[in-house]
């Protein structure tokens, strides 16, 4: 696919001539490693692949200029790259100059970072919804056809859009799959996705999501009928511990000959079926520390509904009681 990032002269703009992408996919984390390598390898031998910008406008959609008369660029790819050349002390940056509306321009930074990994799935998200809001003429497979994406894996990413931001984190920092994500996406208000928060990060999608589809149907059901749903119950899922946890005991057995030993099983059948459950996080002590977990989130979720409860009584009364002050001063007044 060729996008408007391939088709435009190459020019060298000074850095104090480029303003920074107020809509930029991911922040620039000085610290890491491999930016400061990025960093050194700019100083040695400067940039090699160009940046993107465009013409930056002001308030009232005309070009911008700095004090002297030179015309300001706004960033639309390359970010790393721009602040790479900063920090290496370049005074100028290779860019192409494209020709495009900010619409086109959110688009397009978009195409060029579509097969990053670094772009993370909830700021894709975000970003989508950036680019329809700003081009409202856009249908969603018009723009799945821009960025040669399947539209239905877009709509599923365009999804994502409603998790509460604690779950949003959580997917970009790679703790809950997007397969898990798509579906508890589809839970609202936010208190339910939080509620599915610790089933969502240790749960398989074939486990995890058949139980936020049965949720979705306990919800849809309830204001149908005009009556609350009920709570969120507790289950314990069987799902695998993590490879390195069953290694480790399988070349030096420690928890499960404590585990078995403490609930006084001699017959190694039982031992076996025993280690079977502790391997699937169901035996007694997992389902027990599952339990202490779900609570702990639950009890997190209302406690945050009573102090928005609260600060809401508040504020009504601090209005109430503004109305009422406004309303003295005007009979005194008279």
């Amino acid at each position: 696919m060729t996008t408007t990032l391939e088709k435009n002269p190459l020019l060298h703009i000074d850095l104090d001539h480029i303003e920074d992408n107020p809509n930029a996919l991911r922040k620039v984390d000085l610290e890491d490693v491999k930016f400061e390598q990025l960093v050194a390898s700019v100083g040695n031998v400067g940039i090699l692949s160009p940046i993107a910008v465009t013409d930056a406008l002001d308030p009232h959609g005309n070009p911008k200029t700095d004090a002297s008369g030179n015309k300001i660029y706004r960033l639309v790819d390359g970010l790393h790259r721009l602040t790479a050349a900063r920090e290496a002390g370049l005074t100028s940056i290779p860019a192409q100059v494209l020709k495009v509306t900010e619409a086109q321009a959110m688009a397009d930074q978009l195409i060029a970072n579509a097969h990053k990994i670094e772009t993370k799935p909830w700021q894709y998200s975000q970003h989508l919804v950036r680019i329809l809001m700003r081009d409202q003429t856009i249908t969603i497979n018009e723009l799945a056809d821009k960025l040669s994406m399947d539209a239905g894996w877009l709509n599923k990413r365009l999804g994502l859009v409603h998790l509460c931001e604690e779950i949003g984190k959580l997917v970009d920092e790679e703790k809950i799959t997007v397969s898990n994500a798509v579906e508890l996406a589809k839970l609202q208000p936010a208190s339910e996705q939080l509620a599915f928060k610790d089933r969502a990060m240790s749960e398989q999608p074939q486990t995890f999501v058949p139980a936020v589809k049965e949720r979705i149907k306990e919800l849809k059901a309830a204001k149908r009928e005009g009556r609350k749903p009920g709570e969120v119950e507790f289950v314990a899922v069987p799902h695998l511990r993590k490879p390195g946890e069953v290694k480790a005991e399988y070349e030096k057995p420690t928890v499960i000959p404590q585990l078995v030993k403490a609930a006084g099983i001699t017959d190694p059948v039982e031992a076996a079926l025993f280690a079977l459950k502790w391997f699937v996080h169901m035996d007694e002590a997992s389902v027990a520390e599952s339990r202490a977990k779900f609570e702990a989130q639950q009890a997190k979720v209302a406690a945050e509904k009573e102090r928005k409860k609260v600060e809401k009584l508040k504020a009504n009364a601090a209005k109430a009681q503004a109305a009422l002050a406004a309303s003295e001063s005007d009979d005194e007044s008279e």
